[in-house]
């Protein structure tokens, strides 16, 4: 286990409000830590920060630690997984540092969900529901939109209030289902509802009356030259 100082204030903020649902998540996360010995000092240091409730501790081992000289070249499997669970699992707003092993496409995908996730908190005060099915919805959402835009149509989407979606909650299915739809509206800046879809129907079934109607005149005219 390594803390790095300063960073849980960087990654979740200077101060929480006793209202913010964070107190909890924190709280919760500290619970689950397995025991090492950084569990007191760090309930002491954010304590107040984080509106912690209540410390965990433990005493020095009975061996000590291994030299780092005799520390493993590369981590093991399972600890490459609870570092990468550990990367995913970032406060909504906060946008991490790409470890330099991260791809492209892993990158986009980070930054996707995390630009989500954000604009999610934002409206409804909690954070969205994260799991295997999610991940693969925002591989296949930046897929289809391209690495640069799918962070930005993903907060957009999010910020629609089309009824469809926000009887659905903004769900990541629903973002993925109308990608391409999503990603014209934040590029023109303008959103196609139902009412607005019937107007230019109408608009269209106007023109082409018109239209048709300059045809008859035109062939009248046409007529009555020709007699």
């Amino acid at each position: 286990m390594v803390w790095v100082h300063e960073m849980a204030a960087y990654q979740i903020d200077d101060q929480l409000k006793g209202r913010d649902r964070r107190v909890l998540g924190v709280q919760n996360e500290y619970d689950a830590l397995p025991e090492c010995l950084f569990l007191k000092d760090f309930f002491d240091k954010y304590q107040s920060v984080f509106l912690m409730e209540k410390a965990r501790g433990l005493q020095a081992p009975s061996k000590p630690l291994p030299s780092p000289f005799e520390a493993p070249c590369k981590p093991l499997a399972s600890q490459e997984q609870e570092q990468e669970q550990e990367q995913e699992q970032v406060p909504p707003g906060k946008i991490p540092v790409a470890p330099k092993s991260e791809t492209e496409l892993q990158t986009a995908c980070r930054q996707t969900w995390q630009s989500y996730s954000a604009a999610y908190f934002d409206r409804y005060q909690t954070e969205p529901v994260r799991n295997a099915k999610v991940n693969s919805l925002v591989k296949q959402l930046v897929g289809r939109l391209g690495i640069a835009e799918s962070p930005l149509v993903a907060a957009h989407y999010v910020a629609s209030n089309v009824a469809y979606y926000v009887q659905r909650g903004h769900t990541v299915e629903g973002l993925l289902a109308d990608a391409e739809k999503m990603r014209t509206e934040w590029a023109t800046g303008r959103s196609m509802t139902a009412t607005r879809a019937r107007q230019i129907d109408r608009s269209q079934a106007n023109y082409s009356a018109v239209d048709e109607a300059m045809k008859l005149i035109r062939m009248g005219e046409d007529h009555a030259k020709n007699t």
